[in-house]
């Protein structure tokens, strides 16, 4: 005998959106986190933010699913209406058969996880994250999906916003996806999506902050955290980074005349350098942010190069 799941249909009133309760949101909150504390050198900070957020949207959990699923319409760019309404149909059928209160129970262990390790100054839910509005439409529309709201015309009006945006040309988004190295094409779609956010997120808030060698760092290592790919891309960078340094020491003590302390510092940063094991040593966030100081070193001989 076949069971229909109940579903009680809902005020207007009771899908107002709630940020913490936002899987999209939720998401780029803690990539925001562990990118951050990556690039500051919070170790602590950084493995436990990914962990708590491993742990929430692991593959076989509601979070996971609903995040697939509102990701795929946020991804989504297709040629003509039809095709973007049979998507939005797929979607709202899919979302329609999750367990609310399932996904309940997840998002509120999630919020108190969050909490506990990672909300102690208040700031956490106050991240800025720029695709904000587009977040917050897809979030509650599943959420008026799924509770069987009769809000048809504020509903006809998000799914319209959506439709739109899956069939309008952004070249915007084609050179954010742009910016994904090549390996990430062929990764499961949780470290896809992972890398994706975390290098989106650290676009914005660094680019200003880090040069170009010190972002390729950052981005390979944010890859290997995604993908478990046992750091086959960030040990390349590094060993391409420590050789190429090396090389650019022995040029600066063999054509300039250096001061004794700057000398100094030189020939022990070249023997720290040496002593790098890149291809079997341990690769962590304490491993990457003494690398994005040895690519600090290497544009400051570089321009040390331009001036002469």
């Amino acid at each position: 005998m076949m069971t229909t799941k109940k579903v009680t249909p809902v005020d207007a009133g009771s899908l107002a959106h709630s940020k913490k309760r936002n899987s999209l949101l939720l998401m780029a909150f803690l990539v925001g986190r562990v990118s951050s504390a990556l690039v500051e050198g919070d170790r602590t900070g950084s493995q436990r933010a990914l962990r708590i957020l491993k742990r929430a949207f692991k593959r076989g959990t509601a979070l996971n699913e609903e995040l697939r699923l509102l990701s795929s319409l946020k991804r989504a760019r297709v040629s003509s209406s039809s095709v973007a309404a049979s998507l939005l149909a797929e979607v709202r059928c899919s979302i329609r058969e999750q367990d609310p209160e399932q996904i309940d129970r997840e998002k509120s262990l999630l919020i108190a996880n969050v909490n506990r390790e990672l909300n102690e100054d208040g700031s956490f839910f106050d991240q800025n994250v720029s695709e904000y509005r587009e977040l917050a439409t897809l979030q509650t529309l599943a959420n008026a999906w799924r509770s069987g709201s009769r809000d048809l015309v504020r509903i006809a009006s998000w799914e319209d916003e959506v439709v739109k945006k899956m069939t309008a040309e952004s070249k915007q988004r084609q050179a954010e996806d742009a910016v994904i190295v090549d390996e990430i094409v062929h990764e499961p779609g949780e470290g896809r999506l992972l890398m994706k956010a975390m290098m989106k997120r650290l676009n914005e808030r660094y680019a200003g902050a880090m040069n170009e060698r010190q972002r390729e760092l950052v981005r390979a290592y944010a890859f290997s955290m995604a993908s478990d790919d046992a750091d086959k891309t960030i040990r390349m960078k590094m060993s391409e980074l420590r050789d190429e340094l090396i090389e650019n020491i022995d040029r600066e003590l063999d054509m300039s005349e250096p001061g004794e302390d700057l000398r100094e510092k030189l020939v022990q940063t070249r023997e720290k350098l040496l002593s790098e094991d890149v291809s079997g040593g341990p690769v962590d966030d304490a491993t990457v942010t003494r690398f994005m100081l040895y690519a600090k070193l290497e544009d400051e001989l570089g321009e040390d190069d331009e001036r002469r």
